[in-house]
């Protein structure tokens, strides 16, 4: 397995129990639709989280750079293909779950801020 590739799988790993230990209900890991995968769909106090895992050895650029305006809308149409499949009626909040070595930050409706077009 290639190195980024470990990474990435210990990196959602790590963001799996984060969350479960943080309240958070996991409903599905890597949902896959065509071309589209949300890394992490999870719900917490009525709210369904859209969650995008980035794992990194060290940081090199800020997080509205790892996460791409291509990479914002094709999240936006997974979560909303997503929503008609599974007829959910919820909130919707997209976070980023940042994993730099061993130290993990969520940020939680991380997009709000963040122009989509």
């Amino acid at each position: 397995m290639a190195a980024h590739n470990k990474l990435g799988n210990e990196g959602e790993q790590m963001a799996q129990q984060f969350l479960i230990t943080s309240g958070y209900t996991i409903l599905e890991i890597n949902w896959r639709t065509s071309r589209l995968e949300i890394d992490i769909i999870a719900l917490k106090n009525n709210e369904l989280h859209i969650i995008e895992v980035k794992t990194r050895q060290y940081i090199t650029h800020s997080i509205s750079e790892l996460i791409t305006k291509k990479k914002m809308k094709n999240l936006l149409e997974a979560s909303s293909i997503y929503l008609e499949k599974n007829a959910q009626d919820f909130n919707l909040v997209f976070s980023v779950l940042l994993i730099i070595k061993e130290d993990i930050t969520l940020i939680e409706d991380a997009f709000k801020s963040w122009e989509v077009d």
